[in-house]
């Protein structure tokens, strides 16, 4: 058998890099979990302070339509109150906001979580698990709160966590800034919508 020349080996080897690339980038996507959490019409009226609520559900249903609609998740929180009397001090359930109107609904994977760190679900770990999830975006609000608590509780478990700044809303700018920035010092990666996409 002859040797091959050269300049084929190259071309080769590029053509082949380029075949393992293409689907390497798109695997990341494939393979990445979004946790939509707390886009619930209350807790937003809650920390609205302008119109920036349009941007971010604008950007999170972008972030959806590119998403396997499999693998998009949805946390909801419910309303919770303090109650003092003589007989007990104690936190009553009030209600579960519902998700808000103007969000993509994909499927039926809707999980409640009674605390800021959604891994705190049973029902979520056991979905994650069951389906191998290694990578996770967290979306959502608050930045400060339970964004915050979610992410820090993916990476105590493993999980490889990403944030996508533009699809996150804080309690203020400057909160969600610093909450961003320490989340990453922790080990959680940013992204953005056009990494997504290609």
């Amino acid at each position: 058998m002859k040797p091959l020349n050269r300049n084929v080996y190259i071309l080769l080897l590029l053509l082949l890099s380029t075949i393992v690339a293409l689907p390497e980038s798109h695997a990341q996507t494939n393979e990445m979990y979004l946790l939509v959490v707390d886009v619930q019409t209350q807790f937003i009226k809650d920390i609205e302070a302008d119109s920036s609520s349009a941007g971010l559900l604008k950007s999170i249903n972008d972030l959806i339509e590119h998403c396997d609609p499999h693998k998009v998740v949805y946390i909801k929180s419910p309303k919770m109150a303090l109650t003092i009397s003589f007989k007990r001090l104690g936190v009553d359930t009030l209600s579960v906001p519902e998700l808000d109107k103007r969000l993509k609904i994909v499927n039926a994977n809707i999980f409640l979580k009674t605390k800021g760190n959604a891994f705190i679900s049973k029902d979520l770990n056991d979905f994650l698990g069951g389906n191998g999830a290694k990578k996770i975006l967290v979306v959502g609000l608050a930045a400060e709160r339970c964004v915050y608590e979610t992410v820090l509780g993916g990476l105590k478990l493993g999980y490889e966590m990403y944030l996508m700044p533009e699809a996150i809303l804080g309690v203020n700018p400057e909160g969600k800034d610093k909450s961003m920035e320490k989340l990453v010092k922790k080990g959680a990666k940013l992204t953005t919508l056009k990494e997504i996409r290609d």
